[in-house]
């Protein structure tokens, strides 16, 4: 406390002035009030939605190129039922009807195959059998580009395979079940003229099958 030069002390110093408030700085409520009034609700509504769009855009393009995790599950196997090694591993087994209209080879019923008729001249004409498929096709080699050979059962539908490369093909799949009758023929090119010959065919049935030679090994050789 200060003293006076009567001795007496002086009255305390009065407290200092608090500083004056400046302006204000306006609050986000009020700046988004000023925003609105000079551009006007329109432009906020755009805005809006332009910001929304961008972000559906980018989880869209997320989806399409995310490749992280997600792997997709195994397919299930086609054509249920049990499998046993073929002539290429394991493949669906095909009895009778089942086979009709598939390839020997790549369902393995050409691992017991048995020529049930055959014609070697003018061409090589074979029909072929599969005791395990209950399964017939046939066969022709030795021939030409163009030649054919079509085998028939006698209920049911026909298979044809034509010779594109090489000298030999074989048909797809006919069921052989029961009393079956099958008819294979081979028929010549005759695009190109009139051929050396034109058209024979070899039948069998199931008395035909004991007596069959069986012709795997070639069949595998040939495919």
């Amino acid at each position: 406390m200060a003293v006076g030069n009567g001795g007496t002390p002086n009255p305390p110093d009065p407290p200092a002035p608090a500083p004056s408030p400046g302006p204000s700085s306006p609050g986000r409520g009020q700046r988004l009030r000023a925003w609105v009034r000079g551009h006007g609700p329109q432009t906020l509504a755009g805005g809006l939605i332009v910001a929304v769009a961008a972000a559906a855009a980018g989880a869209f393009v997320t989806g399409l190129f995310d490749s992280g995790g997600n792997e997709p599950a195994e397919k299930p196997p086609v054509n249920g039922g049990p499998s046993r090694p073929g002539a290429d591993g394991p493949l669906r087994d095909c009895i009778g009807g089942a086979c009709q209209g598939q390839d020997p080879s790549a369902f393995g019923c050409n691992a017991d195959a048995q020529v049930l008729a055959e014609r070697t001249e003018p061409v090589r004409l074979q029909l072929k059998y599969s005791p395990t498929c209950r399964a017939a096709w046939g066969r022709i080699l030795e021939a030409g580009i163009g030649d054919q050979v079509v085998i028939s059962p006698a209920v049911g539908k026909a298979a044809k395979a034509v010779i594109s490369s090489g000298h030999d093909n074989y048909t797809k799949m006919v069921a052989a079940e029961g009393q079956f009758r099958l008819t294979a023929c081979a028929e010549a090119d005759e695009s190109s003229g009139s051929p050396a010959w034109t058209r024979f065919c070899v039948d069998a049935g199931p008395e035909n099958v004991s007596r069959a030679p069986v012709s795997g090994a070639a069949e595998a050789a040939h495919r």
